[in-house]
């Protein structure tokens, strides 16, 4: 039970943490994958169309009363594409990681802009894990995004959540998101983007299984002349135990042509006597236009 609690934990925050970033205004960084985000709206406010492919490898490791015993290495793959004409965006993205639980995640994304001020999205969300038992996770969500000023964004998402698996009958909890967000500066020169946003997840009123979460996330990132500086933060709390998942970024990131970044990623699951560790690595490549 633990290792299975261990592995749907982890690929959830490696792999379903990756679109979180974007919840009040998209992120700078080109080459991030965030192609299709956790508040679909975002996307319409100045974010390039990408296509992008990246590749990350790491170890597991689980920890109990400061022993540390290797339960071996993990593989993430991504793709994905973003499409952004003048009054709107579409976007893609499939993420794969292998490990302890192998976790295939699908997402897309469309968004409309509506005037100058505000942003509309819908979006799907499907994460298969294959492990004991099998598991399919779905989310279905629509999001506003506000642009109070050329700097200031908000961002709202109203979701609910499907959970499937061979050893229990379907469940079903409704989750809401909110964003707070800062981006500004000049396309030659320096940008910045700063967010904040949270997740709140709701039981499932029909069964006991399927408890509560919070999830935030915190974002900083800095270009200037086109050389790229992030970190983000995100934390999981529910039963059992938090997720603390953290992410260093370095690389090249201009508003046309070829990006390029190099991530890590480093994260702790469970309670501080007795958790799992993860350390991956990784390198992230986009065309933009």
């Amino acid at each position: 039970m633990r290792n299975f609690i261990f592995a749907t934990l982890f690929a959830m925050a490696l792999v379903a943490g990756v679109a979180s970033a974007q919840v009040a205004v998209p992120k700078i960084n080109t080459a991030g994958r965030d192609l299709a985000t956790s508040n679909p709206a975002s996307t319409v406010w100045g974010s390039p169309s990408s296509i992008e492919v990246s590749k990350a490898q790491g170890t597991l490791t689980d920890v109990v009363g400061g022993i540390r015993t290797p339960l071996g290495n993990v593989t993430e793959s991504f793709y994905g594409f973003r499409i952004v004409p003048e009054k709107g965006s579409w976007a893609f993205a499939a993420d794969t990681s292998y490990g302890t639980l192998t976790n295939d995640q699908r997402r897309g994304s469309l968004g409309l802009k509506l005037g100058e001020r505000l942003g509309l999205g819908f979006g799907v969300t499907t994460n298969r894990y294959s492990g004991v038992p099998n598991m399919d996770v779905t989310e279905n969500y629509g999001g506003l995004s506000f642009a109070l000023s050329e700097t200031f964004y908000l961002g709202y998402v109203y979701g609910r959540e499907f959970t499937n698996d061979s050893a229990a009958p379907e469940e079903k909890r409704d989750f809401s998101r909110y964003g707070l967000g800062l981006r500004g500066g000049s396309d030659k020169g320096m940008m910045y983007h700063l967010e904040y946003n949270f997740d709140v997840y709701l039981p499932d009123t029909s069964t006991t299984k399927n408890p509560g979460e919070h999830r935030s996330q915190s974002v900083i990132e800095v270009v200037f002349n086109n050389v790229l500086l992030a970190w983000e933060r995100k934390y999981t709390s529910s039963n059992g135990g938090g997720t603390d998942i953290q992410t260093g970024t370095i690389g090249y990131s201009p508003r046309e042509g070829f990006a390029i970044n190099y991530f890590a990623i480093r994260g702790q699951s469970g309670p501080s006597t007795s958790y799992f560790d993860a350390s991956l690595n990784g390198v992230s490549l986009a065309l933009l236009f």
